[in-house]
């Protein structure tokens, strides 16, 4: 190795110890969680502040499950018509 690359080693390991050891010498004050002077609310959705419960959620939550099924459903027929192509058997093109 040459000298010059000998020098440019030497300088990166310098410089990489020194940030190494500025890294984990740097107080982790900066790091610490923010107090806040006013904590929030307690934040109340206004569908519930009516007293009317939340049925719609659930018949959209319904509905997406009953998607998501025959999507699953869809994808398990794709599956297995992929599966029995793989098995097929080749024919004699010759006839």
């Amino acid at each position: 190795m040459s000298k010059v690359g000998k020098i440019l080693l030497t300088l990166i390991i310098v410089l990489v110890l020194v940030m190494f050891v500025w890294y984990f010498a740097t107080p982790k004050s900066s790091l610490s969680p923010t107090t806040y002077q006013n904590p929030p609310q307690d934040i109340v959705p206004a569908d519930s502040q009516a007293g009317t419960p939340l049925l719609s959620e659930d018949a959209s939550l319904d509905q997406d499950m009953s998607n998501i099924d025959s999507d699953l459903n869809s994808l398990d027929f794709d599956s297995a018509t992929l599966d029995q192509s793989l098995n097929d058997k080749p024919i004699d093109q010759l006839q």
